[in-house]
């Protein structure tokens, strides 16, 4: 009897220290780095943002807290207006606050996609650690995690030589990985796609290299 009391002490402590490992292995690997972070938060947003449009309601705090990384402030109500958004674009934004929130440093929320580019391009030629580089996709850095990928828009067809603040451009940030029959893509996210966050697949090359890229400028955060 005092055997078989003993022995269920004993599976019931192995149990429990099983449970416990499990656990923190997985809130070290979903939380306690800034790659597992940018995972979680985006996923979540991606839940809360699905079937709505940026004017809708219940949507509108997390828009006014978007803008005020950059220093704007707007109203719920404010939000909830077409011609808010038509005249203040929030795609920029919103990676700021993925970046921000995921713990990424050195990283300056910027109302364009173009602005967080230039400053990519200083923090790379002047060598500057824990931040985010500019690199050409011709340079073939292996798309990671964090990477932000940054490409025209409207028409445009910038060049990460001559970018300035003012390049209309449109930045998504990888979040994930993929594959179909046996393509290899990164899963980016972005905002104000269609009004709303969406993510996109981008083909990768078995070294998990950009595969024809269309964007101008990945953005890898370097330590």
């Amino acid at each position: 009897m005092n055997f078989d009391v003993k022995n269920k002490k004993e599976i019931i402590v192995v149990a429990t220290s099983v449970v416990i490992f499990a656990v923190s292995y997985y809130l070290l690997k979903n939380y306690a780095t800034k790659k597992g972070r940018l995972k979680h938060i985006a996923k979540k947003d991606l839940r809360k943002w699905e079937g709505k449009t940026e004017t809708d309601p219940s949507i509108s705090s997390d828009l006014v807290g978007y803008w005020k990384l950059i220093g704007k402030e707007f109203t719920n109500k404010q939000m909830q207006q077409a011609s808010t958004h038509s005249a203040y674009p929030w795609s920029s934004v919103y990676i700021g606050h993925l970046v921000e929130k995921a713990g990424f440093k050195n990283f300056n929320p910027s109302p364009t996609h173009s602005g967080y580019v230039v400053e990519a391009k200083k923090n790379k030629n002047n060598k500057l650690k824990n931040s985010y580089w500019a690199y050409k996709p011709n340079e073939l850095q292996k798309v990671e995690i964090g990477d932000i990928l940054v490409k025209g828009r409207s028409g445009t067809n910038p060049n990460l030589d001559t970018i300035n603040s003012g390049v209309l451009s449109h930045g998504d940030i990888v979040i994930d990985f993929g594959k179909i029959d046996g393509q290899n893509y990164a899963i980016t996210q972005g905002g104000n796609v269609s009004n709303t966050v969406k993510q996109t697949k981008v083909p990768l090359t078995d070294n998990y290299r950009l595969l024809n890229p269309v964007h101008f400028a990945q953005l890898k955060y370097e330590k």
